[in-house]
């Protein structure tokens, strides 16, 4: 629970915190219980490549444990640790449900601040003008970047509408998760992110089909529909201006600039890449390792820069093998998922959600959304108390 509400807001040293702590309890108990679990084992295929693929640079390891690298070009890492400890420990999985419904609640009342700010004009911390958004009002909620918030919002969004879908709720429980699919719906279209909005989209009718499938009945259908067309044509009216930026003069340049230049990587060593953590480095110098070059030697520069496209950045730093890994990942990921419930349902549209959002920002290599969808996993996995 205190992992979850660490994730509230962008204070990543406090996450980064509470993950190491739970990283330990989990260690603890698969000392005690002599049992890993099988997601520790899943978790080698991502770590073991990446970690390889930084071994090939010839780069200090102390750079690759630093608090920098692990913060920017290193955060998979960290991201997606809560996955394998939340796993190893025994939870009360009926109880993290409750708390999960509350941390919604959570944010949609700060999402109904922003609201408020877009009805009057209120300028506030959640609420006000973003330099890199059109000089615009835009939601920003607890988070720093709008793109965060965006994506965080998409995910709850998904989370509450496909629980509400679900045919055993009871209709009270229903309502209230209805009217949080709206409210932080809201607050995703406010943060006025072109991806997420796209990627919202998409995994909610991913949501609806699925839903369909299973059998609904008259209502929830046309409940599941009018909120999916509520959503497209409200988001509409406040994501229209942004689309049209993009086909502007100049418009998006450095996402295309940066697209350009892990291309170009990946062409130099389209089998291995040029090295996990160098698409951030200055100066490169690269060396043949007889079926692909990688960048040896560089000035390191850890920011939060990236390709603007996990595909891309995932090509341009590991080759067609690390985008195969991760690929084969996430598959593995969502395979292992058994059962038939709400937060089964979840962290399918969240993978649906990370899917797209990868087409225009790199959250699949770290991020808030992909602690929140790690942390579900976690817990979906996680043996019974």
């Amino acid at each position: 629970m205190v992992l979850l509400w660490s994730l509230a807001t962008n204070h990543t040293w406090i996450s980064g915190a509470v993950i190491a702590a739970t990283a330990m309890l989990a260690a603890v108990e698969v000392a005690r219980t002599r049992s890993m679990p099988r997601e520790a084992w899943l978790l080698l295929l991502p770590f073991g490549y990446w970690a390889i693929s930084f071994l090939l640079t010839d780069e200090s390891w102390s750079v690759f444990f630093s608090m920098d690298f692990m913060r920017r070009d290193g955060a998979i890492y960290v991201c997606l640790l809560p996955i394998a400890a939340l796993a190893a420990l025994p939870l009360d999985r009926n109880r993290l449900s409750w708390m999960l419904l509350f941390y919604l609640a959570f944010q949609a009342a700060i999402a109904l601040v922003g609201g408020i700010g877009a009805l009057t004009g209120w300028s506030s911390t959640f609420y006000h003008a973003a330099n890199l958004v059109d000089h615009q009002p835009t939601f920003f909620g607890l988070y720093i970047a709008h793109n965060a918030t965006a994506s965080v919002y998409a995910l709850l969004t998904l989370g509450a509408f496909a629980w509400a879908l679900r045919r055993d709720n009871p209709p009270k429980l229903r309502v209230i998760l209805f009217v949080l699919t709206v409210i932080l719906g809201f607050g995703c279209v406010l943060a006025r992110s072109r991806g997420a909005f796209l990627a919202l989209g998409v995994s909610m009718i991913f949501v609806v089909l699925r839903a369909l499938r299973q059998g609904l009945p008259k209502r929830l259908k046309i409940a599941a529909v009018a909120g999916l067309v509520v959503l497209i044509a409200g988001g509409s009216i406040v994501m229209v201006p942004r689309f049209l930026r993009a086909i502007e003069q100049g418009g998006d340049r450095d996402r295309r600039e940066n697209w350009s230049q892990a291309w170009s990587h990946f062409k130099r060593s389209p089998i291995v890449g040029i090295g996990f953590g160098r698409y951030n480095d200055r100066n490169l110098e690269f060396e043949s390792i007889g079926f692909g070059e990688v960048a040896t030697k560089a000035v390191v520069w850890n920011d939060d820069r990236h390709a603007h496209n996990s595909y891309l950045h995932w090509l341009a730093e590991g080759g067609a093998l690390g985008l195969a890994v991760m690929i084969a990942f996430w598959i593995l990921v969502v395979r292992s998922l058994k059962g038939d419930d709400p937060l089964r349902d979840w962290i399918l549209a969240g993978v649906v959600a990370l899917a797209g959002l990868s087409l225009t920002e790199h959250y699949a290599g770290g991020g808030v959304f992909l602690v929140h969808l790690a942390f579900l996993i976690g817990v979906h996995q996680s043996r019974s108390e």
